[in-house]
């Protein structure tokens, strides 16, 4: 799967601007995010030199502002790169530069591609109708160029802004409130600058952008030389040491012709004190040069009258270096939204002023030269604190701003299935909902669902307004009262609206269903209640937010009542003044639900054990009311308490009480988080000495993030607990703490520490990781499945195999070890357990996309001797597995794929399964005899008529013998099949299986034959690279043990199977002793022409197979 996204800009580098700046670095990016095989085009009108020629990745073409000529380079490089294997076309421009030649660029792309999506997407970089006005433009020039802008943002598929203010600005640029495209913010990567920390010596200021006359008024240049003089006069006559030796001006940026008056000016004015030198810098496209200056200065301005975003300041901020900005750009904008996402960072180093701006060239307002001069002296002033904290905030935005996180911005609105890469978007999502990333933006999303109802989405806008609500909640904390009132105000219809829509989409199911798990739906009801939290200061205003449509969302599913009542829990300090009455009338909602809740009972226990006041809320329901008819009831609350108790009574000495009983560990973190001033508890020991040590408070992912105290906690454990302790996390009531489990049971550090155990004891690996697996399938299993820790099962699977480098345990899990969390990656022929709640919520979807690019799906098959249904199916009498598919199918499991075998020998019902799944499968493979050739193509046929997704493979006698590919009858059968394996079949499907991911022709060898009639990889050709050498003998099988939890069926894993020993207690094992025959038998397959000769496993191979059934745990 590739995609191509096209740029169109004027130069490439920062030649010519901000636009050109913008336009290379998020192509660098996309060429990094884009998957292998796609390409990044960009036209220019003029190719650079020598020195500036883009990486791999990226194809530079000149264009001529003609749309046919663009679109036929456009065609020639698909046909490069296998048009069939391109999905999608995105053609990018730039406002009225190059904008409307995308949109016109896409529509002739369009009419010529009928199976790739084209887009056409345009990036505005500035506000035409401000900023060409105050250059003195006349009024209805600066009008029309004005309407031309907006015409193009609203002609585009998808509209881009960069930062805060243009994204505000433009967002209402369509004619048509409901066509409109929703216009997305980017932000551009953070400069590859290396910061310096300059000493306090001669004063360094730099400053920089388009500093012609005819820009002055909007850029200000002389106004920044005026600001410092002054600047200089006030800060000698106060005796500021910075400035008593003679300073220096960078001026970056100075035209090399029509800059000459303005430069002359400029050297005059700064000549005339003797306070500093102007160091003048002619414009080159060379951006390290200026980097390097900027780096070593101690402070840059952007004066700026107007910025749509200001990609000067921004470097100044990368670059570590103390910046004096215009408060009239995007980018002040953006400082004021990273004040909030980073509450922990200091902007010292940060001066915002408001400029009145002068309509005469070269002739600043007095007033503005006193504001820029005070910023100038007050940035110098304790400066080596302001420049700690510009270096601090530069290390920030290095993490947290990539020109490929600008580019992953833009591919996540195409809808393309690569876009959802969890690697980058789950990582995107979680700082966004940690830090209220979206800010601004995400709230007037809200503000524009109200005024259009009709508009909400769950299913398409749940991100949006998860991030919306991230953002109240947060806010909130920071606000007035007045502000507060006004947001409730707000909060109360929205609830309504998105009640509505959920009721409507989930009210007709009965509790515990699918469909909110699996929709964004949950999340959007639990965010919500965060933001009402944040916002309301009494447990009524709460409430009041909560209209009975969504309230009946919210306790229908068990995840959401449980919170429901921790933040009811927030405001229990009310319950015994004026909110009681109103509180338990509220709490009757949970009598009938506590009673069948086990779960319910704990969450309640926990928090009454630390907010006793939650009690007087179901007062009448006391323990000590004479009506104990309800709490009698309530076991599960009761032992609860009791354990929360015992954790209260030695809080000092947990370690020491888990050891005794593993199942208060969960109990343990449920009441760190809640109350985690417990006095000596060992784990906030740990946490105050890191908190001492970092100088900062050590900081969660989310509110009940309980991963870090649970991996404190299992430092404390002896091992021969750890593993009763992680099942008892496992099976907590708390999503948060199985989700601690499930990181635990993955953490290689971890797993490294079991082995070694285990190697003491004398135990094997596999019998480890069986047991880690058990409590990974608990944890994502509880409850049914919850969406965020099956995305998290799918994210740390992937990570074993698509990032091997991170561990440092010796084995690694397979598939075979979660016999039920596997179902996440694909369905299972046979299974008869229904699919866990959430598996199809978009974040686990994604996730699943992103796994199954690496971890691939083989489905392997001992075919039937018929594919008609009734009698002729009969299942055969033997007991043997298939032993060979068996190696085969281990061999795959170990390296990381999701593997399958399918006996239809003993279970000939499941080839309807087969055919059924055939499209979730990347290979369906057949071990093929001359009795089943038939059945093989009847099964081929029904699967290709069915869909071409998966390879079909034949290996086995038949393709050995090489009466495959004659035992065709007619042209479909003969094009149903794509490879056959006559042998090393370990090797041919290792190659085969790399083949899967690359866009080359397909490799046909001695051992992986290409059929040439299928039309499967006609789409990328085949390489046929037979030779003339002798087969190989494929000796890899000799290495492999066969995992017997792999052979599984109806009834789960049937291998060993009973004998007919009448006492039932005898099993079989069947073991793999040697492959091929010294014999040249005539009527065999196995024949010594054929097979090779006889290979023996050595004695203590097979004596480890012998052994090895002993230790699974289901003999």
């Amino acid at each position: 799967m590739a995609y191509m996204v096209v740029f169109i800009a004027t130069r490439w580098g920062s030649e010519e601007g901000g636009l050109n700046v913008f336009n290379t670095g998020v192509a660098l990016g996309m060429a990094k995010v884009l998957p292998k095989g796609s390409r990044c085009l960009c036209f220019v009108e003029v190719l650079p030199s020598g020195d500036a020629i883009p990486p791999r990745g990226i194809v530079l073409l000149p264009h001529d502002f003609k749309p046919d000529s663009i679109v036929d380079d456009i065609r020639q490089n698909l046909s490069d790169v296998s048009e069939g294997m391109v999905r999608g076309v995105l053609v990018l421009g730039h406002d009225v530069k190059t904008g409307d030649l995308a949109i016109q660029t896409a529509k002739l792309l369009k009419g010529g591609l009928a199976k790739v999506q084209v887009l056409s997407a345009v990036i505005s970089h500035m506000d035409y109708a401000a900023y060409a006005r105050q250059k003195g433009h006349d009024l209805v020039v600066v009008e029309q160029r004005a309407e031309q802008q907006r015409m193009i943002i609203a002609s585009a598929d998808l509209t881009f802004a960069v930062g805060p203010y243009l994204a505000a600005r433009f967002r209402q640029s369509s004619q048509s409130q409901d066509e409109r495209p929703f216009l997305k913010q980017l932000t551009p990567g953070a400069a590859e600058i290396q910061p310096v920390n300059v000493g306090e010596g001669m004063l360094q200021v730099f400053v920089s952008g388009r500093l012609g006359l005819s820009d002055d008024t909007i850029k200000n240049g002389i106004l920044s030389v005026e600001a410092l003089l002054r600047a200089y006069d006030k800060a000698r006559k106060s005796k500021l040491s910075f400035f008593r030796a003679r300073g220096r001006l960078f001026v970056c940026g100075v035209e090399s012709d029509g800059g000459s008056s303005l430069l002359s000016k400029l050297e005059r004015r700064a000549a005339e004190n003797a306070m500093f030198s102007i160091e003048p810098v002619i414009f080159t496209p060379e951006q390290h040069e200026n980097y390097k200056l900027l780096a070593s200065s101690h402070i840059a301005l952007m004066p700026s009258w107007h910025e749509g975003f200001g990609l000067t300041g921004w470097e100044a901020l990368c670059a570590g270096v103390p910046l004096v900005c215009s408060k009239q750009s995007g980018l002040a904008m953006l400082i004021e939204e990273l004040r909030i996402q980073l509450p922990g960072q200091s902007f010292s180093n940060v001066e915002l002023i408001e400029l009145r701006g002068s309509k005469i060239a070269g002739e600043p307002q007095e007033s503005d030269v006193d504001i820029l001069s005070e910023a100038i002296v007050r940035l110098a002033e304790n400066y080596g604190q302001r420049k700690h904290d510009a270096l601090s905030l530069a290390k920030h935005l290095k993490v947290k701003f990539s020109w490929e996180d600008c580019a992953f911005q833009i591919l996540s609105e195409t809808g393309w299935p690569m876009a959802n890469s969890v690697s980058v978007q789950w990582t995107v999502r979680r700082n966004m909902a940690r830090e209220a990333a979206e800010g601004r933006e995400e709230v007037a999303f809200l503000l524009e669902l109200l005024d259009s109802p009709d508009r909400v989405d769950i299913g398409r806008d749940w991100s949006k307004l998860c991030s919306a609500f991230n953002y109240v909640s947060d806010a909130g904390k920071r606000m007035n009262a007045a502000e507060c009132k006004t947001l409730l105000a707000q909060l109360r219809p929205l609830a309504d609206l998105i009640g509505n829509v959920l009721k409507h989409n989930f009210g007709g199911y009965p509790r515990e269903t699918n469909a909110l798990r699996d929709s964004g739906g949950l999340d959007v009801c639990w965010r919500y209640m965060a933001a009402c939290k944040g916002v309301s200061s009494s447990f009524s205003q709460f409430t009041g937010l909560l209209p009975t449509n969504l309230l009946d969302v919210i306790l229908s599913d068990g995840f959401l009542r449980k919170e429901l009542l921790f933040y009811l829990s927030d405001f229990s300090t009310e319950f015994g003044r004026s909110a009681k009455s109103l509180a338990q009338e509220f709490c009757l909602h949970f009598r009938e639900l506590l009673t069948s809740d086990l779960k319910l009972q704990i969450r309640l226990a926990r928090l009454t054990a630390v907010r006793p006041d939650l009690l007087i809320a179901f007062e009448n329901e006391m323990p000590e009311s004479p009506e104990m008819t309800l709490w009698q009831e309530l076991d599960a609350y009761r032992e609860e308490s009791e354990r929360c108790r015992t954790v209260e009574m030695m809080s000092y000495d947990i370690a020491y009480l888990i050891d005794k009983d593993p199942l208060l560990a969960p109990t343990v973190l449920a009441l760190t988080t809640l109350r985690p001033r417990y006095e000596g508890q060992a784990v906030e020991q740990a946490i105050s000495f890191f908190n001492v040590l970092q100088g900062q408070p050590v900081t969660k992912e989310w509110r009940g993030d309980k991963r870090l105290y649970a991996a404190l906690l299992s430092v404390t454990m002896p091992t021969s607990k750890l593993l009763a302790v992680l099942e008892a996390m496992a099976s907590d009531e708390e999503e948060a703490i199985r989700w601690a489990a499930l990181d635990l049971a993955f953490s290689p550090v971890l797993r490294t520490r079991l082995e070694a155990a285990h190697a003491a004891q004398g135990d094997d690996f596999g019998s480890l990781l069986r047991k880690l697996g058990r409590i990974i399938d608990l944890a994502v299993t509880a409850d049914g499945g919850h969406p965020w820790l099956a995305r998290e099962f799918l994210t740390h699977f992937g990570a074993e195999f698509i990032d091997p480098s991170q561990g440092t345990a010796s084995r690694r899990f397979s598939v075979l070890d979660f016999p039920q969390s596997r179902i996440l990656i694909g369905p299972m022929p046979g299974v008869r357990f229904e699919s866990l709640t959430g598996s199809e919520h978009p974040e686990v979807v994604a996730a699943r996309k992103e796994v199954r690019s690496s971890v691939r799906r083989v489905l392997l098959v001992l075919p039937p001797l018929s594919v008609t249904s009734g009698e002729s199916r009969g299942a055969s009498a033997t007991s043997t597995p298939p032993l060979g598919l068996g190696l085969l199918g281990t061999h795959l499991a170990v390296k990381g794929h999701d593997i399958h075998l399918v006996d239809c020998h003993r279970f000939p019902e499941l080839l309807d399964d087969i055919i059924e799944l055939a499209d979730s499968y990347d290979i369906i493979g057949c071990n093929v005899v001359i009795s089943t050739l038939r059945s093989t193509m009847e099964l081929f046929q029904a699967i290709r008529r069915k869909t071409a997704h998966p390879l079909l493979i034949v290996g086995g006698p038949a393709a050995n013998l090489d009466v495959w590919r004659f035992s065709a009858k007619s042209d479909e059968e003969s094009e149903a099949w794509d490879f056959a394996i006559p042998s090393a079949a370990v090797n041919a499907l290792d190659d085969l299986l790399q083949a899967l991911g690359s866009t080359d022709p397909w490799p046909s060898t001695q051992h992986l034959v290409a059929n040439p009639l299928s039309q499967i990889l006609s789409f990328r050709g085949i390489r046929e690279s037979l030779g003339s050498l002798p087969k190989q003998l494929d000796l890899s099988w000799m290495e492999i043990d066969v995992d017997r939890r792999i052979y599984q069926g109806p009834d789960g894993v049937y291998e060993p199977a009973h004998t007919r020993d009448l006492s039932g207690s005898v099993h079989e094992a069947h073991v793999v002793m040697s492959q091929g025959c010294d014999w040249n038998c005539a009527f065999c397959t196995e024949r010594k022409d054929l097979s090779g000769g006889e290979r023996r496993r050595s004695v203590e191979q097979v004596l480890g197979s012998v052994r090895k059934p002993k230790k699974y745990d289901f003999l």
